[in-house]
């Protein structure tokens, strides 16, 4: 059975308890990474410059006059592999159809790993928000902004 790792561990320390009660259930039967969980108004300001993050008004940003405990993580699934865009794909080109195809189905595991989530989340009676649809309506078009790592408590 897999669990988590001393990383994993670590950024979960700073989360609050539904929502690690989530991810425990999950990475019982589903291998994943916390790559986030609680972040300083720093790191929240330097994720925004980047790009990506949008808003200052994050729900992993804890300190004196906000929230104690995140009521946000960032996890990937595991093996981690981010799905990188192929110059054969961007130039819908048909030379590389293999890795189109690898670009496809590592985009989709992190599809597949958030309907996971949000269906345990429920299971549990904890109201989850997932950056893969953020409006909650389970049509994934319609998103302006995919983080598709990221998973919130509706408080």
């Amino acid at each position: 059975m897999p669990k988590y790792g001393a990383t994993s561990e670590r950024h979960l320390a700073g989360v609050a308890a539904a929502l690690v009660r989530v991810m425990r259930a999950v990475v019982a039967r589903f291998d994943n990474s916390i790559w986030d969980g609680a972040r300083t108004v720093a790191e929240q300001a330097e994720n925004v410059r980047r790009g990506v993050s949008q808003t200052m008004d994050s729900k992993h940003v804890v300190g004196p006059g906000l929230r104690d405990l995140a009521d946000a993580v960032d996890a990937y699934p595991f093996p981690v592999r981010l799905p990188q865009a192929p110059p054969a794909l961007l130039a819908l080109s048909s030379t590389d159809r293999a890795a189109i195809a690898a670009y496809t189905k590592d985009l989709a595991r992190f599809y597949y790993f958030g309907g996971y989530v949000l269906g345990t989340a429920d299971q549990l009676g904890v109201p989850l928000r997932w950056g893969g649809d953020w409006n909650g309506n389970r049509e994934v078009n319609d998103q302006k902004f995919d983080d598709l790592p990221h998973f919130e408590l509706l408080t």
